[in-house]
């Protein structure tokens, strides 16, 4: 998306009649992935005052976070963590990854080590079979044994080649 289509899909989302969370959530992941990081929490504050629900949406609070994040703004990452906290719904382990990686940055480890508690407490959970990962401004969703990924062949030779390097080292798997 060029700067140009940014603008127009900003110019879309501004006369939609109703904006439910999938277009709020588009426009801000719009933004993120161009690096607009104060436009994705200065829309993110805007749809919490137009009383958008984010009940049940962790996509909001995980890209959000990861502005916070880039920004290092601790404070604004607070305020997005209390409000995930207030939901009534089950939070993904990403939500509390993005959290996590917040206070890790600024070296806030007193703040890293009472996040995991409260993840532990709530049993924030990882889903089983299920990895996403960011590289370089992308994010890679991956499930168990999926082979779909478009460099999944060029991935299987490499871990392949880390595992038989480890093994030559002397490294032994559990």
């Amino acid at each position: 998306m060029s700067c140009g289509d940014i603008e127009a899909a900003r110019k879309v989302f501004d006369v939609l009649p109703q904006r439910g969370i999938d277009a709020w959530n588009a426009m801000i992941i719009a933004y993120s992935r161009k690096v607009y990081l104060d436009e994705v929490l200065n829309l993110y504050h805007q749809m919490i005052l137009k009383g958008v629900r984010t009940d049940n949406d962790n996509l909001t609070f995980m890209v959000a976070l990861k502005a916070c994040t880039r920004l290092l703004d601790l404070k604004k990452g607070e305020e997005i963590w209390s409000r995930a906290m207030d939901c009534r719904f089950e939070l993904h382990s990403l939500v509390g990854s993005s959290v996590l990686n917040l206070h890790a940055k600024a070296r806030k480890w007193d703040d890293v080590a009472s996040v995991r508690k409260i993840m532990k407490k709530t049993r924030m959970k990882k889903v089983p079979g299920y990895s996403v990962m960011e590289v370089k401004e992308k994010f890679h969703a991956f499930l168990m044994e999926d082979k779909s990924h478009y460099q999944y062949e060029s991935m299987i030779l490499l871990l392949d080649k880390l595992d038989h390097e480890m093994r030559a080292i002397g490294y032994v798997p559990n």
